[in-house]
């Protein structure tokens, strides 16, 4: 995306160089990691795939998967944390 403005080119700040990281969600970044490297996503993938979903709707369903199970875990942690600490005899 150019705009030339006189003798300057202005270019969009979403196009310079590792600016555009800040433009993807980390979810977006998780599910795509996770659709190339981990043999279960890629199984929900072939899953959702096979339901009759495209691509790209399976790919939202991936983040869906990933943000529910952070939540999970999430929970748990808030569970854990909420317990109050074991009497400590002396």
């Amino acid at each position: 995306m150019k705009r030339y403005t006189g003798k300057t080119a202005w270019r969009h700040a979403k196009f310079i160089g590792q600016r555009y990281d800040r433009y993807v969600s980390p979810y977006a970044m998780a599910g795509r990691a996770q659709s190339r490297h981990s043999v279960a996503a890629q199984a929900y993938l072939a899953r959702r795939i096979t339901e009759g979903k495209t691509r790209r709707e399976a790919v939202r369903a991936l983040k869906r998967f990933i943000v529910r199970a952070i939540w999970r875990q999430w929970q748990a942690c808030q569970d854990v944390l909420a317990q109050p600490p074991p009497a400590v005899a002396a």
